[in-house]
């Protein structure tokens, strides 16, 4: 008995959908709920995340708090303000959860 080979094009079609959405339920929801998870247990607080938003909801409200305040002049010619105006969701998890040395700010050459 011999398999039709358009059953084998579907099966190896098959097994290459179910493995990309594998890897896509894996990335969007399965790693940033084991990660909060982790955080969770170790007593850190963690920033909420929903899943295919993440946290741009929260990002886009803190900017627009900051950039709707003028940036003070003696600071405008400090990278770590300018930084904190160009990246504010940087600075304001920084403030809450501590620093991180591979933050953005850290590499923004002045």
């Amino acid at each position: 008995m011999e398999m039709d080979t358009s059953v084998v094009v579907a099966l190896a079609v098959l097994v290459v959908v179910i493995s990309k959405i594998g890897k896509i339920v894996k990335n969007v929801v399965w790693d940033p709920y084991m990660t909060c998870r982790h955080f969770r247990k170790q007593g850190v607080p963690y920033i909420p995340y929903s899943p295919l938003v993440g946290n741009v909801a929260e990002i886009g409200r803190i900017t627009a708090d900051v950039r709707s305040k003028p940036l003070p002049f003696p600071a405008a010619h400090q990278a770590d303000h300018v930084a904190s105006y160009v990246l504010p969701h940087y600075h304001h998890w920084k403030n809450i959860h501590g620093n991180n040395p591979l933050t953005p700010s850290n590499f923004i050459i002045a």
